[in-house]
């Protein structure tokens, strides 16, 4: 785990839903050392959201059990429709003016809901296919073969490696070792223009992309947006 980057899985307790008086999460001191990587609390620490670049200025403070705590959340986690188990990545940067700040973001893994955009999607579908599914539901899934060629999507990765084409995001970085080879691979010709004569081409016609990016790709319908086009409003 870099020592600019801290994880944490959410649980009942950082999501209000056993209880607790308010919305937060514990700063891992067996990832970092608390004041090193924030300061001398009681403070307040300036973040900004990865993805919707909102400002949220947070509470950071030590608890009488000796943990240190992130707090007043809420915001964030309604914004983010945060859920038990995902996980929330917080990474201490240097801007040009070699100011330190930070910046907030919140991955979800393996989780779909009917028909809500928020939520970010697995190698198994995309996110067309899962906008129509019911979490828990048992279904069959029918899809054309060239959209699920593992050697398509091999060849891809191959080529453009595992780091994200938007962020430059690379789950091991973040995950250790369980994080290895995880990435999803997006569509550069959109699925529904691609006809049962087309051969894909996994350099010109796949991307790899984490699931945020994905996500926000998709946000625009029915043509998403460009790779090019989320860079740019993560630039801004």
């Amino acid at each position: 785990m870099a020592k600019n980057t801290i994880t944490k899985t959410l649980t009942k307790s950082n999501l209000n839903l056993a209880g607790m008086k308010d919305k937060y999460i514990t700063v891992p001191k067996d990832q970092v050392n608390p004041e090193d990587f924030f300061c001398k609390p009681p403070a307040e620490i300036k973040f900004i959201d990865k993805v919707s670049k909102s400002f949220f200025l947070l509470p950071f403070k030590k608890e009488k059990n000796g943990e240190y705590r992130l707090t007043r959340l809420r915001a964030f986690f309604e914004l983010k429709k945060a859920g038990v188990d995902d996980k929330i990545i917080i990474r201490k940067k240097t801007n040009k003016y070699n100011d330190i700040c930070y910046e907030i973001d919140l991955i979800r893994l393996n989780q779909i809901a009917n028909n809500d955009e928020n939520y970010l999607f697995t190698n198994e579908f995309t996110p067309e296919e899962a906008a129509n599914l019911t979490e828990g539901a048992k279904i069959a899934v029918s899809v054309n073969r060239y959209e699920r060629s593992k050697k398509a999507r091999d060849k891809c990765i191959e080529y453009w490696e595992h780091a994200c084409s938007v962020c430059k995001m690379e789950f091991e970085e973040v995950y250790g070792e369980i994080g290895i080879g995880f990435i999803h691979v997006h569509h550069l010709v959109p699925i529904s223009e691609i006809g049962t004569s087309y051969k894909i081409d996994p350099v010109k016609d796949l991307i790899p992309v984490c699931p945020n990016c994905h996500a926000m790709i998709h946000k625009r319908k029915p043509i998403p947006y460009t790779v090019d086009e989320i860079k740019e409003k993560l630039e801004k």
